[in-house]
């Protein structure tokens, strides 16, 4: 992945596009070609952005809208970029092949699971890979994410990071609530809507992030906090209210 080239590459895909068809001769081919634009979704957007990277060794193939047969493919170059011509005219599904992703990184975005050729003319697509976003009961749950994996989620911001010596930060959603452990500096504020980007890990017996980057989506609110007794506190309910904010009755 090369973040300096993915502006180029960007700029290239949509030159190439606008100016499908500009040297046209008399004879209309009945092939067209597909360009596509494979990328690395660094802040979780789900959209190109101009931090994200571009992926090379990636191949895509038009499949026939039954599935049976691939009329073309293209693997991309260091660019992100991947050209298919000579592709005969027609609507096919555009099927991103993820094997080189392993079990780390998925689709993120795509802008259209299909595309149209037509004559001596050119169409595109833009692809996203990144690491899943779920919520943060689904991070929480190991049977679902073991130690060890990338994910993202978003939640609202119950403290800042400078709160706490050891830079941890809690956040909620409204499946449950997570620490933040070795967050990276970051200016989110209690009440901040934010995305994270962190690897799964454990303290004291429950599901964190550690290592987290922090994406400010924008300000929120507090979510309610739940009353809980002194008994219930002492455990965090069990571990079910780890990481939220309470309120202790007496």
């Amino acid at each position: 992945m090369r973040r300096a080239s993915i502006a180029a590459a960007c700029a290239a895909f949509a030159l190439a596009c606008t100016n499908a068809g500009s040297d046209r001769l008399t004879a209309v081919s009945q092939e067209g070609i597909v360009k596509a634009i494979i990328y690395f979704d660094v802040d979780g957007s789900r959209s190109l952005t101009a931090g994200d990277d571009s992926v090379k060794s990636m191949t895509v193939r038009l499949v026939t809208l039954n599935g049976r047969d691939t009329v073309g493919s293209g693997t991309t170059t260091v660019s992100g970029l991947l050209r298919i011509t000579g592709v005969p005219v027609g609507t096919y599904k555009v099927v991103l092949d993820t094997t080189p992703l392993l079990d780390t990184a998925t689709i993120a975005s795509q802008d259209s699971s299909q595309v149209t050729v037509l004559p001596a003319d050119s169409t595109g697509v833009i692809i996203g890979v990144g690491y899943p976003h779920v919520t943060i009961a689904q991070a929480r749950t190991a049977a679902l994410y073991p130690l060890g994996r990338k994910l993202w989620v978003q939640g609202i911001v119950l403290n800042s990071p400078a709160s706490f010596r050891d830079t941890t930060m809690h956040v909620q959603d409204n499946t449950a609530a997570i620490r933040a452990t070795r967050v990276i500096a970051t200016a989110a504020s209690p009440a901040d809507s934010v995305r994270l980007r962190g690897t799964t890990s454990t303290r004291a017996g429950q599901r964190t992030l550690d290592v987290v980057t922090v994406f400010v989506v924008g300000p929120s609110f507090l979510p309610s906090a739940t009353t809980v007794t002194a008994q219930q506190a002492a455990t965090a309910a069990g571990g079910t209210r780890d990481a939220q904010q309470l309120f202790l009755s007496t």
